[in-house]
């Protein structure tokens, strides 16, 4: 995409995504920036596991969700499908405040709700987030991430359980 010059405004990816805020790959980041430069909507799903499928490791180059890698991104989905997850042990840095998107719409999907990293990620990055969704994988105790949600401006919180 990078080579032809093609702009895209909406991208859903299948990504090695062992972490809520950074992706693995192997692309540049200059690359991941002029890809990324214009997407206002991106969905990341973990599906794709090159580097887990071949024995890769926590040293497997992360790309963050950045404000300098994804200046114009607004709405954000991120669903742990669970292919490849070996654990959220977080790895790559969470961004400053200065340089988080300013997301207006968050959906997780397919989440641990009582996974500590993931409280962080949402204390970080919800900050700007008017619509949240949180589709979790199973009925567990809400009460860290209902005390979460309290503090963002939230216009529209849906917090599910799956069966």
């Amino acid at each position: 995409m990078a080579k032809a010059g093609t702009t895209a405004h909406i991208m859903s990816l299948a990504v090695d995504l062992d972490e809520h805020h950074a992706f693995i790959t192997s692309t540049p980041p200059d690359i991941v920036a002029k890809v990324f430069e214009a997407v206002h909507t991106l969905s990341l799903t973990d599906s794709h596991c090159p580097f887990w499928i071949g024995g890769g490791s926590r040293h497997e180059p992360r790309t963050a969700i950045t404000k300098t890698l994804f200046p114009s991104l607004e709405v954000l989905t991120i669903d742990h499908a669970g292919y490849c997850h070996m654990g959220y042990v977080p790895v790559a840095t969470i961004s400053s405040e200065s340089d988080r998107p300013a997301i207006s719409k968050l959906m997780i999907m397919n989440v641990n709700a009582e996974e500590p990293t993931f409280h962080t990620f949402l204390r970080s990055y919800g900050s700007t987030v008017r619509h949240l969704i949180i589709d979790s994988i199973e009925d567990l105790d809400y009460g860290p991430v209902l005390d979460i949600a309290k503090d963002l401006a939230l216009d529209t919180p849906n917090i599910c359980m799956r069966e």
